[in-house]
């Protein structure tokens, strides 16, 4: 008697096994596509370390300059968690944020290079959470790889003294926070993708408070699963919520004093400014400025070799499967997603007597010119033919990917060369010092600085100038500025310099 039932082949796997499989691989491609941008960030730091090794301007040789020297201050202050009181007496804003460079203490007492380390390392937060979000977003993994490639070599900054890596890292955490709601929309029996995602929005508004574009986002992201109205303001709410528990502890225990200081007012001429930073901005200019400074024959050459570097990287590592691309429905909502998050930068910018146009768009560009830019090139490649797809998307990505780079290192450079004449100018100032040490000169002590020339090294009345001469020369000693003679005799705790030809040396004042 023959059965009716269908025989099973002897190579076909189990049942069971197929969805093994299949969850493997749902876990396995991802992780593959990050290990890729990773390998595509590690030949950056490479660049640099190369470059450094052959005596070229660029490289970790460089130490704390700008606001991060007022850090190194407020973590000498007190070796424990009292750093956080003494930066919310400073500042009273972005709460979290001493938190960060408490966790990041031992490196930065390790290391003079931990501005940049830090920068590179809050990178790897946003090229990863903007590769999932993306990925998920648009069911296309070479968009969330193309995105996550490029925001992970985008560290060019016009804040050279690597300030900003505490804002990418609560750019990264929005970005999570967006995503892990992306899944929850997926599969709403799993609650611990929206207290994830709450856990992440709470860090990233509470370390960086500009931060609070994913109510939007989570708005767009329900109505996109036919939530409907009704049921997307239901789940914006809990980080409304969120928000407005946060903004209320905020205004509690800020000094009264402070409240002029954040002042508001809509200008239809600074709206108009912001919004056209976010299609392109004077900062492009100084990147590419910078990057003509390095040598533009030279850093061709740097290009060419990263792009190859990129596309050999690309060409073994992506595998096929990835290629599909987005659809433009898919690129339209991921734009925006995008906007959702830089919204709160532009109508900061457009409101506020402190934060001018163009000044808050540095803690958001990591991700936003990234996704702008890829969100043009894959609209463009829709119009290739499918078998020019993949090596037209091979060829305009390792291109993109070397021309951040070398932007990168162009903004490299200027951290090497600015430390390079700043560390000149203390250790001349430190000498001195030593010398009145040496002498018996009365301590604590001021040094009137005479500029014969401009003077970048000392910086304007206030916490900076202190946050330099109390890091570098000592606790007890004070630098100040003078123009002209003074017009009453010079204390005996006071000592005269000049700047004169890039040399500091005793005089007159």
């Amino acid at each position: 008697m023959v059965s009716d039932t269908p025989v099973a082949s002897k190579n076909a796997p189990p049942p069971q096994h197929k969805h093994a499989r299949s969850r493997a691989g749902r876990f396995i491609r991802p992780a593959r596509d990050l290990l890729l941008i990773a390998a595509a960030w590690s030949i950056l730091i490479a660049a640099m370390i190369a470059l450094q090794i052959f005596g070229f301007e660029f490289g970790f040789d460089i130490w704390p300059t700008g606001e991060f020297r007022n850090w190194i201050d407020i973590l000498q202050s007190d070796p424990g968690f009292g750093a956080t009181k003494v930066f919310w007496a400073l500042d009273h804003r972005n709460v979290l944020s001493a938190w960060w460079y408490i966790a990041a203490r031992p490196l930065i007492e390790a290391t003079p290079a931990a501005p940049l380390i830090l920068l590179l390392l809050a990178g790897l937060l946003v090229w990863a959470s903007a590769y999932l979000l993306l990925t998920e977003i648009t069911g296309s993994r070479v968009f969330g790889l193309s995105v996550g490639i490029l925001s992970a070599l985008f560290i060019a900054n016009v804040h050279r003294d690597g300030i900003v890596w505490v804002p990418t890292v609560a750019l990264g955490y929005i970005l999570l926070a967006i995503w892990q709601f992306a899944l929850f929309c997926r599969d709403r029996s799993n609650a611990f993708f929206l207290a994830a995602s709450l856990i992440a929005w709470f860090i990233a508004v509470g370390t960086y408070s500009i931060q609070v574009g994913a109510i939007a986002a989570v708005f767009v992201m329900s109505l996109r699963h036919r939530r409907g109205f009704l049921g997307a303001l239901a789940d914006a709410s809990p980080y409304a919520v969120l928000l407005a528990l946060h903004m209320m502890i905020w205004s509690t225990t800020v000094p009264t004093a402070m409240a002029p200081v954040y002042g508001f007012r809509l200008s239809f001429d600074a709206l108009a400014e912001t919004i056209g930073f976010a299609v392109w901005n004077v900062h492009y200019q100084y990147f590419w400025a910078w990057l003509v400074e390095a040598g533009p024959a030279f850093m061709t050459s740097v290009f060419t070799v990263l792009a190859v570097l990129v596309f050999a990287l690309l060409y073994k590592g992506a595998d096929r499967a990835s290629a599909a691309p987005p659809s433009i429905g898919g690129l339209g909502v991921a734009l925006l997603i995008g906007i959702c998050v830089i919204a709160p930068t532009a109508a900061l910018e457009a409101t506020s007597t402190t934060f001018t146009p163009g000044t808050r768009w540095p803690m958001v560009m990591e991700f936003w010119s990234p996704l702008v830019f890829c969100v043009l090139m894959f609209s463009a490649l829709s119009f290739a033919p499918a078998r020019a797809w993949r090596p037209a998307w091979l060829t305009v990505t390792a291109g993109a990917a070397a021309f951040v780079m070398v932007l990168a290192l162009g903004f490299n450079r200027t951290q090497v060369v600015f430390t390079r004449q700043e560390r000149d100018f203390y250790a001349q100032l430190r000498a001195l010092v030593e010398q009145d040490r040496a002498t018996g000169a009365r301590f604590p002590r001021r040094y009137m600085i005479r500029p014969e020339e401009p003077l970048y090294f000392v910086h304007g009345p206030g916490w900076l100038r202190g946050a330099y001469a109390r890091t570098i020369l000592g606790p007890d000693v004070e630098l100040g500025l003078v123009d002209d003679e003074p017009s009453i005799p010079r204390a005996r705790d006071e000592t005269s310099l000049v700047w004169r030809q890039g040399k500091l040396s005793r005089g007159v004042l």
